[in-house]
């Protein structure tokens, strides 16, 4: 899954839309209609339900790029030490290496924690619904 900043929505690795909001309306709300609750109750419910998708989707976004953004700072922090040493062999196979980025590796290491809590179903307090 990625997400597509032109269109502002999640697709797969094919391209297709991974989730249509509409349908996922509809979903929740046969569910609930179903499950005996009025449809006008059911409609209501069902968009409450999926606004709260929106607001989880919406931070995993922010989360992810975030993660991303750290993990090119990592990346970067080694390009820059390369090209600020070049008295260096780094080819030779007994170059030293580069002294590890602990901080900015931290950085990146709690986004992806964070990220991968949310992926095992365990949202920030503020994210966390149990209809969703």
């Amino acid at each position: 899954m990625a997400w597509d900043e032109g269109n502002k929505r999640f697709v797969t690795k094919l391209g297709s839309p991974r989730i249509d909001w509409g349908e996922t309306l509809e979903i929740y709300r046969d569910d609930l209609v179903a499950e005996g609750v009025p449809e006008t109750e059911a409609i209501a419910e069902a968009g409450r339900r999926v606004e709260r998708m929106k607001l989880r989707m919406a931070w995993f976004h922010e989360r992810f790029q975030a993660f991303v953004d750290a993990q090119d700072r990592v990346g970067s922090y080694y390009v820059n030490y390369v090209d600020d040493h070049p008295e260096v062999d780094w080819e030779a196979e007994d170059a030293p290496g580069p002294p590890e980025p602990v901080e900015l590796q931290a950085v990146a290491d709690a986004l992806y924690a964070e990220i991968q809590a949310a992926q095992e179903g365990r949202w920030p307090k503020h994210l966390h619904f149990g209809d969703v």
